[in-house]
Formats: structure tokens, C-alpha cells, sequence
């Protein structure tokens, strides 16, 4: 039997056939999805293996420890370099060894040449930092100021319009503290003798045995304690900076000498500031924990800091118009707050004409550290405004616990004494 007009058979979703009126074409109706669990659970497991993989795996750890190792150095840099003396830590690692430093961002390195190359990159960088300003690697300064001056000094007049004596072409000078000759004086003495100087500045020098005289026979000489003067000039002794208590001890730190050049005469202050080494032997576990330590750190660097502006103090109102040399011990490297406080105004030749680390200290006598390789360079030779360095160098030997300090230094024309300055009354030292 014929099924009525307009009705078409449907089938459901059970596959019968019913019969009804036609609809115009809709959506097809769908049932919800069921959620595809193991799917869903297995990207998650891939997504949470990944960091457990990269935590497992040795480029994470490498990187990890390069990058802490990196900030570590740059802390470090800060404390010695723009810190110094301000913490007590900091002025500490002023006087310590800084080559170690370098140590584990070397071996980073190596581990990371085959790994990746930021990895060493970052390391490099770090051993960039240690090797340079921490270690106090020095360039000679390329200036204007730096640039040899001709003067005809046989033509040009002075001032006043009196001929100008003619200036010797430079002026050749030697620091060196010989730890009272308890070290090889005769290798101290060949390496002197083979800068040919005309002017050597000694400290810790009382008990020679006679070994100046027979060594410099020929020279000028003055004397005041452990501060000895030898030029090819005559010298004498004009005065000796106050004493200084540390501790028990009073300490005089420095001596101004008056050397007559044949160009007038010149001031030399033979310098020997306070050690900052008790403060270095007073460090342990049980001084650290109870605070100890850290009080007498800051009183020995207040103490050396009072001794360094009395000494700036009496040179400034020793010098008038005179040429000035600062030379000697000064126990501290250029790096120090208490440096930069109270010499900042005068020029070192090392770091004006030097080249490399330039260390002049310890030598020898340090338990667990190698005879032969000092680590800190804190003798220095420092010249005001008449004079420009043009070659300085340290010793290469080991006569004594510190190694020598050269400088060839470039007489200015406004060093030339007018006879009025040649006949300056300065304080002299009383006889005693």
C-alpha cells in the first residue's frame, strides 16, 4: 500500500524508518565528545618529562653554575674595585690573592667548549673580569698629556729672564723595601745597578752591616731609621713625618729628603705606611663568629687611614712650589679607598707607563702560597705636576720580600727652580 503525499520515511539513529511530514535540511544533531583520557594524560606526562629531562641533563647544571659563577665575579669585582675599604670584607680582599678566583670559571670553561657556546662565552667573561680590574692588569694611559714636549732649554729664559739651566733628560729613580737585609741584598743590588738610577729610596733599611756604603761609595746618602736615600745628588734629611701609635708601636711613616739637581732642588718623600697585615693574621672560623675580626679590620683601617692624611697633610705644606716624588712602601694597592682619597691628585708611574700586573709583594715567607710570586703591587713611585712618567717597571727578583720599583720620569719645564726657590727655606730635620 502506497505510503500518503509529503510523507518520507526518516531513519533515527536505531535505523527505523518512521514516517512524517519533510523538514528542510538541518544540522545533524551529535552526541558530546567523551573525553579521549589517555590522550589528554599522555601530553601531559610529555609536557612535565620535559623540564625532569633538562633538569637530568648535564647542559642545564653547566649553564646553571656559569651563570651563578659570572654574578659571583661581578660581586666580587664591586667589592674590591669600587667597595675596597668601605666593608670589611672588602678591605680584607684588597691584601688577598686574586689569581684563585679565576680558578672555577677556567674549569666551566673547559666543560663547556663542546657544550654550548654562551655557555663559554659566559665563562670567558668572567675569567675577562678576574684577569683584568680585579687582578689589576694595566695598560699604559694613551692621553694628550702623555705626548713628549721639546723644549730648548738652552734658549728658552725663565720666568724671571735669567738663562734656563739645561735639563737632563730624565730623571731615573728606584723604590725597594729590603726587609732589613734578612733576604739576598747582593741580587737586589745587581738588578739596581742595571737600571742605572740616579736616585734610590730604600725602607727597612737600619741594620745594612755596612752593605750601602760599600755598594753606593760613590753616591750622596742620607739616613733617618729605616729610610735611606742615595742619589748622585747631594741629599739631606729636611723632615720626618709624626709618628704614628699602632698598638704598641709608633710608627714613622715617611721622611721628606731635599736632593739638589742641577736643575734646582727637588723634595723626595721616602714612604713606608703601616702594614694592613695584623689585621689579615687576627682572620678565623671562631674571630669571625663572635665579631672580633670584623672590629679589628676597621680599627687598623681607620688607623691606616689617619696615618695616610697626615702624611698627604705635611708633603702639601712641605711642598710650596718645589717638585715632589712620593715613593716607597705605601702598603696598600692603587685600588684602595684610602688611596684614592688622599693620592688621587698625583700621578703613579706604573699605571701611567706600566705594563701587565706589576706585583712587588710578598716574595716569600707566606705558609702555603709559592716563593717567588707575589700578588699585590702596593709599592708605587707618585710625581705632581712637574714631572710626566715615561717608563716605569718592577724588579724580576727576589732579594728581599718586596720587589723593586722603577721609574724614568720626564723633568718639565716648570720643575726649573728660579733662585728664589732654590733658596726656599723647608724645615730640616733637627740633629740629633
Amino acid at each position: 500500500m502506497s505510503e500518503p503525499s509529503g510523507l518520507q520515511p526518516q531513519r533515527t539513529d536505531s535505523g527505523l524508518a518512521e514516517s512524517g511530514p519533510a523538514e528542510p535540511d538541518a544540522a545533524p544533531v551529535t552526541s558530546p565528545a567523551t573525553p579521549d583520557f589517555a590522550a589528554t594524560g599522555a601530553t601531559m606526562f610529555r609536557k612535565v618529562r620535559f623540564p625532569l629531562r633538562l633538569l637530568k641533563s648535564g647542559w642545564f647544571w653547566l649553564w646553571t653554575a656559569s651563570l651563578c659563577n659570572l654574578a659571583a665575579v661581578v660581586v666580587l669585582w664591586y667589592w674590591v674595585v669600587v667597595l675596597t675599604d668601605g666593608w670589611w670584607l672588602s678591605a680584607v680582599l684588597q691584601f688577598t690573592p686574586r689569581a684563585p678566583f679565576a680558578v672555577p670559571s677556567l674549569l666551566l670553561g673547559l666543560l663547556s667548549v663542546r657544550v654550548s657556546k654562551w655557555t663559554f662565552a659566559c665563562n670567558a667573561l668572567a675569567v675577562a673580569l678576574v684577569c683584568g680590574p680585579i687582578m689589576q692588569w694595566t695598560w699604559p694611559a694613551s692621553s694628550a698629556s702623555s705626548a713628549t714636549i721639546v723644549v730648548d732649554s738652552e734658549t728658552t729664559p725663565t720666568a724671571d729672564g735669567a738663562p734656563r739651566t739645561p735639563l737632563p733628560a730624565t730623571l731615573r729613580v728606584i723604590s725597594c723595601n729590603v726587609a732589613d737585609f734578612t733576604g739576598d741584598f747582593d741580587t737586589t743590588v745587581a738588578e739596581v745597578r742595571g737600571l742605572a738610577p740616579d736616585l734610590v729610596a730604600l725602607q727597612e733599611s737600619t741594620h745594612d752591616g755596612g752593605a750601602l756604603a760599600h755598594n753606593f761609595a760613590d753616591w750622596f746618602s742620607a739616613r733617618h731609621g729605616e729610610f735611606w736615600l742615595g742619589s748622585r745628588y747631594p741629599t739631606r734629611v729636611v723632615q720626618a713625618v709624626p709618628t704614628i701609635r699602632f698598638g704598641r708601636w709608633y710608627h714613622v711613616s715617611a721622611v721628606l729628603f731635599r736632593v739638589e739637581l742641577p736643575t734646582g732642588p727637588i723634595l723626595v718623600c721616602n714612604t713606608h705606611l703601616q702594614t694592613a697585615r695584623p689585621m689579615l693574621m687576627r682572620g678565623g672560623v671562631r674571630s669571625w663568629l663572635n665579631g672580633s675580626w670584623q672590629h679589628f679590620v676597621r680599627k687598623n683601617t681607620i688607623l691606616r687611614q689617619t696615618e695616610a692624611e697626615i702624611l698627604s697633610q705635611v708633603v702639601a705644606d712641605s711642598q710650596g712650589e718645589l717638585p715632589v716624588l712620593m715613593l716607597g712602601d705605601f702598603n696598600m694597592p692603587t685600588t684602595s679607598g684610602i688611596f684614592r682619597e688622599y693620592w688621587s691628585q698625583w700621578t703613579v708611574a706604573f699605571d701611567q707607563c706600566g705594563f701587565g700586573y706589576g706585583y712587588t709583594a710578598p716574595c716569600f715567607g707566606v705558609p702555603g702560597w709559592p716563593n717567588g710570586l707575589p700578588w699585590v703591587r702596593i709599592d708605587h713611585i707618585l710625581t705632581d705636576r712637574h714631572w710626566r712618567p715615561t717608563r716605569s717597571v718592577t724588579g724580576s727578583t727576589n732579594g728581599s720580600d718586596h720587589r723593586l720599583v722603577f721609574a724614568e720620569l720626564e723633568i718639565l719645564p716648570t720643575a726649573v727652580a728660579s733662585p728664589a726657590q732654590s733658596n726656599s727655606n723647608v724645615a730640616e730635620f733637627p740633629d740629633s
